[in-house]
């Protein structure tokens, strides 16, 4: 069974510094490489009156039928593909095939991280991850049926995420005490503290981590594969009295035995829809995008 628990962060000055830095990042490299993949699809051979592109591929020689990976202007142009600097083509069990569009920006990526300092700063499997959401972007318009994936702005893009067994977890809670912070590690950035509101079990195997900028600070969300552990069951001979309850709207609980429990209603008390009013009348004043309309909208909730 996967669930997923999140936790408050207590980065120091510099950590906050380096996570703000990897957002922009990270988001300058998503749309690079969602724009590389745009322009693949919309300059090649998608209209005939228009002149090709070609690009850098592999070629066949018609007399030994060897492939060869050069310029190639009257043969294989680059389809559906992001034209990039890095190596286009790939082999396979000895056989040369076509990268796709993932294979090439995790080569160029590489590149990137030896050419940019900023790029250099963030940790790889960071940058794999954030090419991985791509993917499953494009495989949800092209298969699914879902929206264009499209660019990340500023004011949505604030997570980054590490592969499994990357991260490292440390617990320093003191039971029965107010001390209720521990440490993970994350990889680049160093250890850091964080609320444990939650302890981690210890037969639990730590999956994806992601880290998330809100309005309030930083958090982080852990996804843990737990044992499937059924309850026991209680014998017959031990159940005192069998109740039935029915959920409903004018009423929250109907109980079989003919008891309800009333709906509070916090929509309708004047009280709550005044303060809710005021609320959502300062939110619209803020501008969008900035950090006054986060610290709005986490106060609206």
């Amino acid at each position: 069974m996967q669930v997923r628990w999140n936790y408050k962060l207590k980065p120091n000055i510099e950590q906050s510094a380096l996570m703000a830095e990897w957002l922009v990042t990270l988001r300058q490299h998503r749309n690079y490489c969602l724009r590389e993949r745009v322009n693949g699809w919309s300059n090649n051979n998608r209209d005939s009156d228009q002149p090709i592109n070609y690009a850098y591929g592999s070629y066949c020689e018609i007399d030994t039928r060897n492939e060869w990976g050069s310029y190639a202007p009257l043969t294989c142009p680059v389809v559906k593909h992001g034209v990039v600097s890095a190596e286009l083509t790939k082999r396979s069990k000895d056989v040369l095939k076509w990268g796709s569009a993932s294979d090439i920006q995790m080569k160029r990526t590489t590149q990137l991280r030896h050419e940019n300092i900023y790029y250099s700063r963030i940790d790889s499997d960071v940058l794999q991850r954030n090419i991985a959401h791509i993917d499953a972007d494009d495989q949800g318009f092209w298969q699914d049926g879902r929206g264009f994936p499209k660019y990340a702005r500023s004011a949505t893009f604030k997570s980054f995420e590490y592969k499994p067994k990357r991260c490292k977890f440390e617990v320093d809670r003191v039971p029965g005490t107010k001390h209720r912070y521990s440490r993970v590690y994350l990889p680049l950035i160093g250890w850091m503290s964080y609320f444990d509101s939650r302890p981690i079990p210890g037969n639990a195997e730590t999956r994806t981590v992601t880290i998330t900028r809100k309005s309030d600070g930083w958090y982080i969300s852990v996804l843990l594969n737990l044992p499937e552990l059924l309850p026991e069951e209680t014998p017959l001979s031990r159940v005192s009295s069998i109740v039935g309850i029915d959920v409903g709207i004018n009423r929250l609980v109907a109980v079989s035995d003919g008891s309800f429990i009333e709906n509070p209603k916090l929509g309708t008390n004047k009280r709550f829809r005044r303060r809710l009013k005021i609320r959502q009348r300062r939110l619209n004043r803020k501008q969008k995008g900035s950090k006054n309309r986060e610290e709005s909208r986490y106060r609206r909730r």
